[in-house]
């Protein structure tokens, strides 16, 4: 008989990537004969921040009742998304969660940056790190410290509640090096759980669009953004932006929900993006693709792309740029690396869910 498997991540907030790695780790088990639950939970700080930055950020292209209502249309989006999983009542209570904890057999905490500890818009949140949960057994499935530095002193009340756990893996080297720093243990390195589903596709919404130049990216700098403009019109592709505007694209579209966002990444005929997620559905599509460094997703984009052997694709300079964008992927040697690190990650989570 399956176990009940209480989810905890950051499953609810307005962004493709953390909502598909939630939605990913929930129908593997699912697939798996288990009965998982997101734990619908996030601290009132976090998700007053989310929302305002959401709603309030008033980019130059826009007037801002055009930002509101192009926003609220992305929200309706993902809270329709949210139905295809089952949620717990939502809470912002430590008690509350504590209370519900009892329910489960096991708890898996992440994936995401859950335990970003230092960042301004997460902050500390005892719950992440194992505080008021209370199941039989208590695991992590690829949370990260995202760009926390690989040298920081984790406070006693941090390194207290990580001990916890009775497994523990992350998602990247640097969260890896953190652990073992701090706690002197050597977790393993899992994939995102977006790779643990065979074809994430099947649940994607058919698009008009084709012979086009897929955008996701936050961080474009401008000497690439010329030197893509010209190649796009050379090779008769357009440029679609999708999730974040770009007012050099051809098109941008903003507010689609997950499962039509997915399906932009399959038609494509080249990615451009400066995201982890964005990174991942490229390789998921075996489509070429740039990823654009950045802080943010340096360590954990640089390495996935290094386990993969294809870490050029990470591009730092407007040569390195020229030269990927017109450099096939040898796609047959990456599936190589991606099985093999897809059946480790595998079976982690099989082995600690005993």
């Amino acid at each position: 008989m399956g176990k009940r498997i209480g989810i905890l991540t950051f499953h609810n907030g307005i962004n493709y990537g953390a909502y598909f790695q939630c939605f990913s780790l929930y129908k593997h088990l699912e697939s798996l004969g288990h009965q998982p639950e997101v734990i619908n939970y996030k601290s009132f700080s976090f998700w007053f921040k989310e929302k305002k930055h959401l709603l309030y950020n008033k980019p130059k292209y826009h007037r801002s009742w055009e930002v509101l209502w192009k926003n609220f249309k992305k929200i309706r989006q993902f809270k329709i998304a949210q139905k295809e999983i089952v949620n717990s009542p939502l809470t912002f209570s430590h008690s509350k969660i504590n209370d519900l904890s009892h329910k489960y057999d096991f708890i898996v905490v992440g994936s995401d940056i859950v335990w970003c500890f230092d960042d301004d818009l997460i902050g500390f949140d005892p719950i992440y790190f194992g505080y008021y949960l209370n199941p039989k057994k208590l695991i992590s499935y690829a949370p990260s410290f995202g760009p926390t530095s690989p040298e920081v002193n984790l406070s006693d009340e941090i390194k207290k509640g990580l001990l916890k756990f009775d497994n523990i893996s992350v998602r990247d080297e640097n969260s890896k090096n953190i652990i073992d720093r701090n706690l002197h243990i050597s977790p393993p390195v899992v994939l995102d759980p977006t790779f643990l589903i065979d074809d994430l596709n099947k649940y994607g919404k058919p698009i008009k669009d084709d012979g086009y130049i897929l955008v996701y990216s936050y961080h474009t700098p401008k000497k690439y953004i010329k030197y893509l403009k010209k190649y796009a019109k050379n090779e008769g592709l357009k440029l679609i932006a999708v999730g974040y505007y770009c007012d050099w694209c051809d098109k941008n579209i903003l507010n689609i929900s997950p499962f039509k966002w997915l399906t932009f990444f399959k038609n494509a005929s080249l990615v451009i993006t400066s995201t982890y997620h964005g990174t991942i559905f490229s390789l998921l599509n075996r489509k070429p693709f740039v990823t654009i460094d950045n802080k943010p997703t340096h360590y954990k984009t640089g390495q996935l792309l290094k386990s993969f052997k294809i870490n050029n694709r990470l591009i730092n300079s407007l040569p390195d740029f020229k030269e990927q964008i017109n450099t096939e992927i040898n796609y047959k040697s990456v599936e190589k690396y991606m099985n093999k690190e897809t059946e480790k990650s595998k079976s982690y989570l099989n082995e600690s869910l005993l």
